[in-house]
């Protein structure tokens, strides 16, 4: 059986990545006509309906063919991702954790998106160590740095404060690019914020700037933060704790 482009399944996927949803729609159905029988379709109609928010088209189709057989894995893991998407806006949450462990079951655990797609779900209901028991239990040599990159994040979430710091500064260590690093000097500065530590702090928080994004602006405000409640410190050295936590504007749920 001849199927498929899969240069034009990334350019559909680009397309989507970059908003141009009408366009990717009439790329898809082009790409339908030639190879009809590419199972690769169904998971990029479903990103096309999530993208443009028709949740109720996305359940409908997802339910349509969610029997599919599937003969690729990447083909099953879209298909997964997107239709559990869709049952989450419906508010199947059930339905959707059901679809995910059995999809990481079939997949061994061995495709990190949907590990973290069910890890994001426990932890959008509070269940961060549901979450947390998610991630090591398929923990390998082979996924350790990405899973941990997700792990740290979690363990902050959980107020887990020491524990994030041990883990990111493990992760540092290693060959991460620039970006990832950014990430992860990041949660440790805020890590030592919430433990009162403002000058460990402003430390990372300043190793969070070397690259220009949004989440360096916000390591920016963090030291001025920071730096002005260690002004705040009387002459005994006690600080004031009254104008802490709040104060500090965060961008973790986007990071």
């Amino acid at each position: 059986m001849k199927y498929c482009d899969f240069e034009e399944v990334k350019n559909i996927q680009s397309l989507l990545e970059n908003s141009n949803i009408e366009i990717a729609q009439v790329r898809l159905d082009k790409y339908k006509e030639k190879y009809p029988r590419d199972l690769k379709i169904l998971g990029l109609q479903l990103k096309i309906y999530n993208e443009k928010h028709d949740y109720e088209s996305a359940y409908n189709y997802g339910t349509k063919y969610i029997h599919t057989y599937f003969t690729e894995r990447f083909a099953y893991t879209l298909f997964v991702k997107e239709y559990a998407v869709a049952l989450i806006h419906k508010n199947k949450e059930n339905q959707a954790e059901g679809l995910l462990l059995r999809a990481i079951k079939i997949t061994e655990g061995q495709v990190p998106k949907l590990l973290k797609q069910l890890a994001n779900l426990y932890t959008s209901q509070g269940n961060f160590q549901k979450a947390l028991e998610l991630y090591d239990m398929y923990t390998n040599p082979s996924n350790e740095i990405s899973m941990n990159t997700n792990k740290v994040k979690l363990l902050y979430s959980m107020g887990e404060y020491s524990e994030c710091i041990k883990l990111a500064n493990e992760l540092i260590k290693n060959d991460l690019d620039e970006h990832q690093k950014q990430k992860q000097y990041y949660y440790i500065g805020e890590s030592y914020f919430k433990l009162k530590e403002y000058e460990n702090a402003i430390i990372n928080y300043k190793n969070a700037t070397n690259i220009d994004n949004p989440l360096c602006h916000s390591a920016k405000n963090a030291i001025i933060k920071a730096n002005k409640l260690l002004d705040e410190i009387d002459s005994n050295n006690v600080i004031v704790y009254n104008k802490i936590d709040k104060q500090l504007a965060r961008t973790n749920n986007n990071i």
